[in-house]
C-alpha cells in the first residue's frame, strides 16, 4: 500500500533494507538518493553523484565523528567530538589551492618544507635550518623582533621612536 498516490512523471521503488521494506513514490532524484543510501549500506560501489540540498551533512563514524556539507555559501568539513582531529592524509604532499588549481594556497611535503603563499607566490618556507621568508616582515607599532633565549635584544617601533635595546 503506498502513502500516496503515484501521479505521472514518479518513479515507484520498493527497497529493502535488512528486515524491513519501504514503498513509496518518488521522484527520479529521491529515488536515487534511496538507491545510493541502499549501496551504501550494503557496502555496494556507488557509481553516481550524490546530491546533498544545504545543511544537508554526510555523517562518519559510529559517534557520528564527522561531517562535511554545505552551509549554503561555504563547504564544511566538521570533527564532531572536542577531542576530535580533522586530517588530511598524504604520503607525500598536501596541496591547497584554488578550484581550478590557477594559484596555491599551502604546500605540505612529507618529512620537508611547507610553503605559504600570497597571490600565487610563496612568501614564508620552512627549512632544515629555520624558516625563510620572501619579502618584508611587517610589525605594527610596538610589534617587537625579539633574539635569543632571554628575549637578550628587542628591535620595535612605537609609532614615534624606534628602539634597539640590548639588555644581554
Amino acid at each position: 500500500v503506498l502513502d500516496d498516490g503515484a501521479v505521472a512523471g514518479e518513479i515507484v521503488r520498493i527497497v529493502a533494507f535488512q528486515s524491513f521494506v519501504v514503498a513509496n513514490t518518488y521522484t527520479q532524484s529521491q529515488a536515487d538518493v534511496l538507491l545510493a543510501a541502499k549501496l551504501a549500506l550494503g557496502g555496494g560501489t556507488m557509481t553516481g553523484d550524490t546530491a546533498h540540498g544545504d545543511n544537508v551533512k554526510a555523517k562518519f563514524g559510529a559517534g557520528d565523528d564527522g561531517f562535511i556539507y554545505s552551509d549554503g555559501t561555504n563547504i564544511v568539513v566538521e570533527g564532531q567530538n572536542t577531542d576530535s582531529e580533522v586530517r588530511l592524509l598524504s604520503d607525500d604532499r598536501i596541496i591547497i589551492g584554488s578550484k581550478t588549481w590557477g594559484e596555491t594556497f599551502a604546500i605540505f611535503n612529507d618529512d620537508g618544507s611547507v610553503k605559504l603563499y600570497y597571490d600565487g607566490a610563496p612568501k614564508l618556507e620552512t627549512t632544515s635550518t629555520g624558516v625563510e621568508v620572501t619579502g618584508n616582515v611587517a610589525l605594527p607599532d610596538n610589534g617587537k623582533a625579539i633574539f635569543g633565549n632571554s628575549d637578550d635584544l628587542q628591535i620595535y617601533h612605537d609609532g614615534s621612536k624606534s628602539y634597539i635595546q640590548d639588555t644581554g
